[in-house]
Order: structure tokens, then sequence, then C-alpha cells
């Protein structure tokens, strides 16, 4: 009973809350260069961000924790939510205070993160930055 009441709550009103949180994690683990964090939460092989570039996951976690790339702050502007049985999108409209190589400033960049749910968890499955 309370485990099929969690699951209600997971695949409904929660889901929003969880997937938030999960958007919330990623940018606080950017801005605080938690590189161990981000190899968890991001498991694509490729990241791609505001000033165009692809990276390996890998080349920009090492160009993060080199002070290649700085992330100072990420605020969240905007959020659109869509949730589809398994699968959630987030997109979202932020602004991005940085040092990405030799480019230092304030952005306000469009953003995604997509979710998957396995085994009753929400997944990161894909993200743009």
């Amino acid at each position: 009973m309370v485990k099929k009441h969690i699951e209600n709550l997971i695949n409904g009103p929660l889901a929003f809350d969880i997937i938030c949180v999960r958007q919330i994690e990623i940018c606080k683990a950017i801005v605080d260069e938690n590189i161990e964090k981000l190899k968890e939460l991001i498991p694509q092989k490729y990241v791609s961000h505001i000033i165009g570039i692809n990276h390996t996951k890998g080349q920009w976690l090492t160009d993060i924790a080199n002070k290649e790339i700085k992330y100072y702050g990420i605020e969240i502007l905007k959020n659109k939510i869509e949730i589809k049985d398994t699968k959630a999108t987030i997109k979202s409209s932020n602004k991005i205070r940085a040092k990405l190589y030799e480019f230092k400033g304030s952005w306000v960049v469009d953003s995604y993160l997509i979710l998957e749910k396995e085994n009753n968890k929400w997944i990161t499955k894909e993200i743009l930055i």
C-alpha cells in the first residue's frame, strides 16, 4: 500500500518537484565545480554549452577542474516542464555568469534537460548547458 502511494506521488504531483530538484542539483554541482557529482548526474558522452562548443564530457570536466571554464552563477529564469509517461523534458531560460576560456560575462541562454524514469527513479539522459 505504501509503495503504491509513493509510486503515485513519484508519477504524479511529486514528479515536477523531483525533476526540478535534479535541475537544481546539476546547476549547483556546476557552480561548485563538483566533478564527481557531475559525473554522476550527467551520463552523456558529449556536452554542449553556451558558446557553441561541443566537448566530450571528460574534456568539459577537465576544463572545469583546471579553471579553463568557471561558472560563477546559474539563475533559472523560466522553466517549461513536460512529462509524458516515463520521459520528462525541462526547457529553461537561464542567466549564466561564467568564464569560458577567454570569454567572461553574463548570458541569458536556453537550455534543456531530458530525464527518463528507470526503476521508479528519474535519470538524466541528456543536457544542453
